[in-house]
């Protein structure tokens, strides 16, 4: 099983209410090909809100994950007032 923490990229351009958003929400990451920036860009998704998308660098290893059926989970390692400075993706 592999490991890895990652910041959400984007989400200056959704309206995130960081406030709401704790170590015990719920994470849901989620393929997004018709991403006009990124044919494999994966959308954050937290509490049924999408907040952004796992960096460029990462999707292309996450997608094959997802795309085999691995059991892929998620969930928010840190927050600050204006970011989400740290998902961690286990695949």
């Amino acid at each position: 099983m592999a490991k890895f923490e990652t910041r959400v990229a984007g989400v200056s351009f959704y309206n995130v209410n960081f406030s709401a958003v704790s170590l015990r929400s719920k994470v849901t990451l989620s393929p997004d090909p018709k991403n006009p920036h990124d044919v494999n860009g994966i959308k954050v998704i937290i509490d049924g809100h999408h907040v952004g998308h796992i960096p460029r660098s990462l999707n292309v290893t996450l997608n094959e994950y997802i795309e085999r059926q691995y059991n892929v989970g998620a969930r928010v390692a840190s927050v600050t007032s204006t970011e989400l400075s740290d998902i961690e993706a286990l695949p």
